[in-house]
């Protein structure tokens, strides 16, 4: 499976994903905060139309805090493009983009169950524009970022479901 068992969304494709040396080939792998410090190198399979846009999002889908379980943005990046292909996969990157981007944030998951972090592709709309009622979720914090709300946001752009994903732990 590409998402976590249960998880709302689950597109047909894996998303293979690296952090740092490691490559997370098939969802559920888990790592430790200090292997993903840093956003990962994300790869399609090669039936990926290089003309198309992309963004990605990267969501703790159950992060607790507080007795209260929500989901947590810990990346959004559009604009991405297929930059290379190598083996039968296509390697997304980021153009340059006048869009709205969430800086990355690594895992930093507190003492208690174990974390589950959705990587989600979708194709961007060519009319993609950043919505203002979400704005309050670009601030790198934990307050800014908690409870994000990925069908919403879907419903408000527009976005079709998910073209690729994978999961870590």
């Amino acid at each position: 499976s590409q998402t976590p068992p249960g998880y709302w969304l689950s597109p047909g494709s894996s998303l293979h994903l690296t952090f740092k040396q490691d490559l997370v080939p098939s969802g559920g792998q888990e790592l430790s905060p200090s292997d993903a410090t840093s956003q990962p190198k994300l790869h399609l399979p090669g039936n990926f139309c290089v003309l198309d846009v992309y963004m990605v999002f990267m969501i703790d889908i159950q992060s607790v805090r507080s007795g209260v379980a929500r989901s947590m943005l810990h990346w959004f990046q559009p604009d991405l493009r297929v930059v290379s292909t190598s083996g039968g996969w296509s390697q997304l990157s980021s153009a340059t983009t006048s869009n709205i981007s969430a800086a990355y944030v690594g895992p930093q998951p507190l003492p208690g169950p174990l974390h589950q972090y959705a990587v989600l592709i979708f194709r961007q709309p060519p009319d993609f524009e950043f919505p203002e009622c979400f704005e309050s979720m670009l601030p790198a914090t934990i307050d800014a970022r908690a409870g994000f709300d990925l069908e919403q946001f879907m419903n408000v752009t527009r976005l079709s479901p998910p073209v690729a994903a994978n999961y870590f732990s």
